[in-house]
C-alpha cells in the first residue's frame, strides 16, 4: 500500500512538471520556477527508494537523494513566492541564496562518513517499507534553522505583498499563505511521526498544485502576451486596460496608470463598478464593441481619449477584452 502510495505521488509530481511545459509557456521560461517540480522529482524519486532499501548503506543513500528535494524545497518555495508577487531580486542575491541550501545539502551527504549530520543511524522497518532512525549530529541544526528563516522570509513578503502590491491578486496573496501553512504543518508533523517518507511526498505534491494554480493566474495579468508583436513597438504611445468578460481588473501597462492614475491603487482581479467614471466609459467601449461600431472616443478628467477593444482569451475559459486607449491632442 505504502510503495502505491509513494509511486502514486512519483507520477503525480511528472505530470504536474508536464502541466507546467505545456499548458503555462510563460513560467517554463523562469529557471527557478521549473527547477522547484524538477528538485521535487529527484526528491520523490529519494522516497521510494529508501521505501525501497533493504538495508542502512541503501537507506543513507536514499536519503542523500532526497535531501536534493528537502535541502532546496524551501529556497525554491521562497523564489516561487517572489515570483508569484512579482518581486524580483539581483542576480547576486539570487546566487548567495544558493548557499546556505547547497551547505545542508553537503552536510547531508557526510551522512554515513562523518558524524556531523547523524551521528549514527539505524536501519528499521516502518509500515512495511524501508527507513532510517537517525541520531542528529550539530549540523543538522542547520536544516532546521534554514526552514525556519524561509518561513518567516515567505511570511514577510505575503504581508509586504498583501498591504504595497496593488499588482497581485488577492487569490494569489491567500494561495501563498496556503503555501505556507502546508509546509509548516509538514515540518512538524513530519518531526512528530519521526518519518519524512509518509508526509512529504504528499507535500510535494501539494505545493506543487498550489504554485501551478499560481501561475495559472499570474499568467492571466500578463499584458505582454495579450500585446501583438506590432502593438508592442507602440507601448509609450497607448495605453493597454485589460478586463474580463464579467468585470475583474486585470492590469495595466505603464502609459495606461500615467493617463488614469487611479489604476495604481486598484487591485488586480477586483471587480470594477460601472459606477466609476473611468470604468464606466471602459464599459461603454465594450458595449459599443459588440456592436461593430469602431473605436469608441470619451473624455476623462478634460482630456479626450480614443479606445479600441479587443477580445482576448486568458486560458483555462477565461475570456475578457484588452483596450488600447490613445490620448487624442487639443484641438
Amino acid at each position: 500500500m505504502i510503495y502505491a502510495y509513494l509511486i502514486a505521488m512519483l507520477l503525480i509530481s511528472v505530470v504536474n512538471l508536464v502541466v507546467l511545459f505545456y499548458c503555462l509557456p510563460k513560467k517554463r521560461l523562469n529557471a527557478f520556477y521549473t527547477s522547484i517540480f524538477h528538485f521535487l522529482i529527484i526528491g520523490q524519486l529519494g522516497h521510494v527508494f529508501l521505501a525501497l532499501s533493504t538495508n542502512i548503506e541503501e537507506a543513507l543513500l536514499a536519503n542523500k537523494i532526497a535531501y536534493v528535494g528537502a535541502a532546496f524545497l524551501p529556497m525554491l518555495v521562497f523564489l516561487g513566492v517572489l515570483d508569484i508577487c512579482q518581486i524580483r531580486l539581483s542576480k547576486k542575491i539570487y546566487g548567495l541564496l544558493f548557499l546556505p541550501s547547497t551547505f545542508v545539502f553537503a552536510m547531508a551527504c557526510t551522512t554515513g562518513f562523518l558524524p556531523w549530520y547523524y551521528t549514527s543511524a539505524e536501519y528499521i522497518v516502518t509500515m512495511g517499507v524501508g527507513n532510517f532512525a537517525p541520531k542528529y549530529g550539530p549540523l543538522h541544526l542547520c536544516f532546521n534553522l534554514l526552514v525556519l528563516f524561509y518561513m518567516v522570509a515567505c511570511m514577510v513578503v505575503w504581508i509586504y505583498a498583501f498591504i504595497k502590491k496593488r499588482n497581485v491578486s488577492l487569490y494569489n496573496v491567500a494561495l501563498i499563505a496556503l503555501l505556507g501553512i502546508v509546509c509548516g504543518e509538514a515540518f512538524f508533523i513530519s518531526r512528530k511521526l519521526g518519518s519524512d517518507t509518509l508526509v512529504m511526498p504528499a507535500v510535494y505534491v501539494i505545493i506543487e498544485i498550489i504554485l501551478l494554480f499560481a501561475a495559472a493566474r499570474t499568467q492571466r495579468y500578463d499584458l505582454s502576451s495579450l500585446i501583438t508583436e506590432d502593438a508592442k513597438k507602440q507601448t509609450e504611445n497607448f495605453a493597454y486596460v485589460s478586463i474580463t468578460s464579467n468585470f475583474r481588473y486585470m492590469g495595466a501597462n505603464q502609459q495606461a496608470i500615467r493617463f488614469f492614475p487611479e489604476l495604481s491603487y486598484r487591485r488586480v482581479d477586483s471587480e470594477v463598478s460601472k459606477n466609476n467614471e473611468l470604468f464606466h466609459e471602459l464599459s461603454l467601449a465594450i458595449e459599443q464593441n459588440s456592436e461593430n461600431q469602431g473605436a469608441y472616443c470619451f473624455t476623462y478628467e478634460s482630456k479626450a481619449y480614443r479606445c479600441w477593444v479587443n477580445p482576448v482569451n486568458y486560458g483555462f475559459h477565461s475570456n475578457g477584452f484588452l483596450l488600447r486607449i490613445e490620448n487624442l491632442p487639443k484641438a
